[in-house]
């Protein structure tokens, strides 16, 4: 998610505009006056002190799983200058760099932080898997001409690719790894 996307702590207030006399009537929803313009959601997590963020192991790298700190609240999207749904933008605040990293997600109320630092985590064992399953199962070797021949190729794929990695899993000394980990 951009940095720049805009967002509200709180949902304002829409209607439509009352009609002046003159020119076509209104009929397009626009924010009530008096409520304040969104904002990006950098200003919002930049507000966010220490104490309402924690520390977990959000990503697994190379050698082990990478610490980050992790904030997410629920907040209004912004839709055209207008509010959109109750969305959570998750903030990952690498320890080392303090760079910042922003994930959006339509999960319900009730879900757990935990659940959001594993699922931002994920793009590197997604990423190793395709990798491992272009080089070594033909995952990329696909020449169908219909949508339904392309899903038959890419379950395929990965079924094998999950016999593969079990069978290596079970038995360490056959199966050397394909790529560094």
């Amino acid at each position: 998610m951009p940095q720049d996307t805009r967002v509200w702590l709180e949902r304002p207030q829409t209607a439509v505009p009352a009609w002046v006399g003159h020119g076509r009537k209104p009929s397009r929803l626009r924010l009530v006056d008096g409520y304040p313009p969104s904002q990006p959601v950098v200003e919002i997590a930049a507000g966010w002190d220490a104490a309402q963020r924690q520390r977990l192991g959000g990503k697994e790298g190379a050698k082990s799983t990478i610490a980050a700190n992790f904030f997410a609240c629920r907040v209004i999207n912004s839709r055209n200058n207008l509010p959109g749904q109750a969305v959570w933008p998750l903030c990952r605040r690498e320890v080392e760099t303090g760079e910042f990293k922003f994930f959006l997600s339509n999960a319900p109320l009730e879900t757990l932080l935990a659940k959001f630092t594993q699922v931002s985590g994920m793009r590197w064992p997604i990423e190793t898997c395709f990798e491992e399953g272009k080089q070594e199962l033909g995952l990329g070797n696909y020449q169908v001409r219909s949508w339904v021949g392309w899903h038959y190729h890419m379950t395929l794929c990965v079924l094998a690719h999950f016999s593969w990695f079990a069978t290596a899993r079970c038995t360490p000394w056959l199966h050397p790894p394909i790529t560094d980990r």
